[in-house]
């Protein structure tokens, strides 16, 4: 984690009655070494933050979740990225991929990822 201090960037939220947030906090998370990991991580991080910020703005009510099919529709995309770049540096898709999409571990997942340990 990050700290802030004077040449921290600082992002704020503001409306038409000025300044309702103020963000001086960010979370670096990175791992070749633990690339899935990491990526199931970020991924985490963003459906709460997505949520956060989505009911700051009014978009979701203060006790609301995401709707499950928006959840999905990130939690596809992260894990779609997350291939993308471990195919780069791995050679493989990520490991424990379905959990990323779906949140579940699955036999089909757990039997690619063994394949991808043996790719690597």
């Amino acid at each position: 984690m990050n700290y802030p201090n004077s040449s921290s960037p600082v992002v704020y939220v503001v409306t038409h009655n000025g300044v309702i947030c103020e963000q001086r906090w960010l979370f670096h998370v990175n791992c070749l070494d633990c690339l899935d990991r990491t990526n199931l991580v970020q991924c985490m991080f963003a459906v709460v933050m997505i949520t956060n910020q989505l009911k700051k703005i009014g978009l979701l009510g203060p006790e609301e979740c995401l709707p499950a099919e928006f959840l999905r529709a990130v939690q596809h995309m992260w894990a779609t990225n997350g291939d993308a770049i471990s195919r780069i540096y791995a050679g493989t898709s990520a490991m424990k991929g379905d959990y990323t999409r779906t949140g579940s571990r699955t036999v089909n997942g757990l039997m690619r990822d063994g394949v991808y340990s043996v790719s690597r």
